[in-house]
């Protein structure tokens, strides 16, 4: 599974494909407005490995599932969002989204 900087990952898809000096600039403001990023995120949708995940944790065989989800596909295939968040005294504590 590709990561953001793992070789073939998001960052340097996005170089190719971007025609970027680095994937990191997917993420800044001036690259978001010149491109109108968010445009194509509106539509995606979730593919085979969102739905399977879903129907895994509908049937509660789901034990753990480690995401960087940037993109809410998973919470469209139906997954619930479980977010543990730090708060500033060390605390954590786990939100349902």
């Amino acid at each position: 599974m590709s990561t953001f900087s793992t070789k073939g990952g998001l960052y340097e898809r996005a170089q190719k494909r971007f025609s970027v000096s680095d994937g990191k600039r997917l993420f800044t403001y001036s690259f978001y407005e010149k491109r109108k990023l968010e445009t194509l995120a509106r539509r995606a949708r979730p593919g085979a490995g969102h739905q399977a995940l879903a129907q895994i944790a509908k049937a509660h065989k789901l034990l753990r599932h480690y995401t960087m989800n940037i993109d809410g596909l998973a919470e469209a295939a139906g997954m619930d969002a479980w977010h543990v968040e730090s708060n500033p005294t060390g605390d954590l504590t786990l939100t349902t989204v």
